[in-house]
């Protein structure tokens, strides 16, 4: 910080801030309930432009309400998230509740953030998957193919050749096989 001489007034002033920046200055004649922002007093409370800190402006579509930005109304489904209005069912940035932020990778969904699959795929114990070829989510997550069969369409069946079966791991012709 730097002291600078404002007609004998000694005043603290932060690097690259102007005068007041949300400090009262000593001797200035603001009422008690207000605060000096650049060159003028105002309430903290209630300003627009200077909701609860100096030079903090709310969006057009909000006012400041007790040093918070708020909306007036958002029309249902959306609601007030520091004074703007977002769907909290499909907002990554508010996913669920206000501030709630998704991760990298991760989209809003009915208020609970899950993974972005590419197109085709779908999001299986946290991971991507295509449901029509993969064996441990053959058609839906979780249904897994037995044991010697392949998921094709999303359907399990045997990996072995029209007209053989699978046998202990072995494709094999039950007309002509002598086991």
């Amino acid at each position: 910080m730097r002291h600078v001489g404002l007609v004998g007034l000694v005043v603290a002033v932060g690097a690259g801030c102007a005068i007041g920046c949300g400090n009262p200055v000593v001797g200035h004649d603001c009422p008690a309930n207000e605060t000096l922002c650049g060159a003028a007093c105002v309430d903290l409370q209630t300003d627009r432009e200077h909701c609860g800190a100096c030079l903090v402006a709310c969006p057009p579509e909000a006012d400041c309400r007790a040093g918070v930005c708020e909306v007036a109304s958002c029309e249902s489904p959306l609601v007030s998230c520091w004074g703007v209005c977002v769907d909290l069912r499909t907002d990554p940035a508010h996913c669920g509740a206000c501030g709630r932020d998704c991760a990298a990778g991760e989209l809003c969904q009915r208020g609970t953030c899950v993974l972005e699959c590419l197109p085709g795929y779908v999001a299986c114990d946290g991971s991507c998957v295509d449901t029509g070829t993969d064996p441990l989510h053959c058609g839906a997550c979780g249904s897994r193919c037995p044991a010697g069969e392949v998921c094709e369409a999303g359907a399990c069946r045997s990996s072995c050749l029209p007209g053989h079966v699978d046998c202990d791991g072995a494709c094999v012709d039950l007309t002509g096989d002598p086991d």
